[in-house]
């Protein structure tokens, strides 16, 4: 399962088209997204609440670090074990992502590169600006996988 955060964020919807685009190369896996309100704790724990009403599945990747920790909280309250019955991952590496518990797994973004090309972009001279202005092109980084105990192997 993946939940997707709000629709309007641009960043979210090309991680969810990234996922699955590696899922359609594994004809084993099977994505279902959810739409996940404000992308805070709260509304991963009513999304989690939600899905699990329709289904369980084996994994699920969270927006971000604090749907994450709501959706754990939910899956903890229905006595579905982290890992063991439902790996869980975050998106973003928060301070808070190794106190969880059990610790989350998620993806660390290049923030230090990220604010570098931010702030770079929002130097360049309005002259030299490509056609579009401001924000129209996009820049794929790479993030690390940080693996914690909120996942395991399939069984």
């Amino acid at each position: 399962a993946v939940m997707r955060g709000p629709a309007g964020w641009p960043d979210l919807r090309l991680r969810v088209t990234g996922l699955l685009q590696v899922a359609r190369k594994a004809p084993e896996v099977h994505v279902r997204v959810h739409a996940c309100g404000s992308g805070a704790p709260r509304s991963g724990y009513e999304t989690m609440q939600r899905i699990l009403k329709a289904w369980t599945p084996s994994a699920l990747l969270c927006v971000n670090d604090a749907t994450a920790e709501g959706a754990m909280r939910a899956l903890r309250e229905r006595g579905i074990r982290v890992p063991q019955d439902l790996s869980v991952v975050g998106f973003d590496d928060t301070e808070g992502a190794e106190y969880c518990c059990p610790p989350l797994t998620t993806v660390r973004q290049p923030r230090t590169e990220m604010g570098r090309r931010g702030a770079a972009e929002l130097l360049r001279p309005l002259s030299t600006s490509r056609a579009g202005g401001y924000g129209s092109n996009v820049t794929v980084l790479d993030g690390d996988l940080v693996v914690r105990g909120a996942t395991c192997p399939p069984t």
